[in-house]
């Protein structure tokens, strides 16, 4: 009696080389979008950290205006920075007074205010593009107190 030849198993099941590599460069393509996605969130936070970061030294800067009692009486800007708490950061204020005064003042002769236009521009660098996030108010001022001695 023979012994019977051993059955060759039917073909082995596997991955072929093709495969392999259209798997991996899927997942490659994948993975640049994904790290793409990650650096456009990183980027989009970032800005938002500035420009929140912005708005804040914009009110600090319009509060500390608003409470001074001296405004000047004409035009005027005022430019300075955070110091060393925000090195990024420049501030200006432009003060401006309101152009129909004379026109108020002929329908009200008694008025004795004017009105001001305070803009404050908060400036930064965002790697090497200027931005700017500006803050308007408007103040009635007392002209005859400042004039008289």
């Amino acid at each position: 009696m023979k012994c019977p030849a051993p059955k060759r198993r039917a073909r082995e099941r596997g991955f072929t080389f093709i495969e392999v590599t259209a798997a991996l460069a899927i997942l490659a393509l994948a993975l640049v979008v994904l790290l793409d996605g990650v650096r456009q969130g990183t980027m989009a936070f970032m800005q938002t950290r500035d420009l929140a970061t912005a708005q804040t030294l914009a009110r600090r800067v319009m509060t500390e205006t608003l409470l001074n009692d001296e405004l000047p009486l004409d035009d005027e800007i005022d430019r300075g920075d955070f110091g060393s708490d925000y090195p990024n950061y420049e501030w200006q204020v432009e003060y401006k007074v309101n152009e129909n005064i004379e026109d108020l003042r002929q329908l009200a002769p008694d008025l004795t205010k004017t009105l001001f236009l305070l803009k404050v521009k908060v400036l930064w660098d965002d790697d090497g593009l200027e931005q700017e996030y500006e803050l308007r108010s408007v103040r009635l001022y007392d002209v005859e107190e400042e004039t008289q001695p």
